[in-house]
């Protein structure tokens, strides 16, 4: 939602830091913004790490739509199941019922 922050400030923050790999973290700090593919992909299982094997359904993993342009058109499993781990959805695109789908910094 603001590539100022998740990339520039990323990668500026490593590259004060001397962080050889800044480019590659600030890159994909800014991925769950961008990232728009919604499918199912095959892959060899065991390619996948043991902590992501339980999200495989046989030898496919879903992948998780996470560049969202359209706030107000997401449904409430949408919201639960994609936007919620990955974003703080903005109080202007929610009303009263939706509120609490809406996550909060711990």
């Amino acid at each position: 939602m603001d590539i100022n922050f998740h990339y520039f400030a990323v990668r500026a923050i490593g590259q004060f830091l001397g962080l050889k790999d800044c480019l590659t973290i600030a890159d994909f700090s800014q991925f769950v913004d961008d990232f728009t593919l919604n499918k199912k992909i095959t892959v060899r299982p065991e390619h996948v790490p043991a902590f992501a094997r339980s999200l495989l359904y046989g030898d496919q993993f879903q992948t998780v739509k996470t560049g969202i342009t359209n706030w107000a058109s997401l449904t409430s499993a949408e919201q639960q199941s994609v936007v919620v781990p990955f974003h703080f959805i903005p109080n202007t695109y929610l009303d009263q019922r939706h509120h609490e789908y809406r996550t909060t910094p711990a």
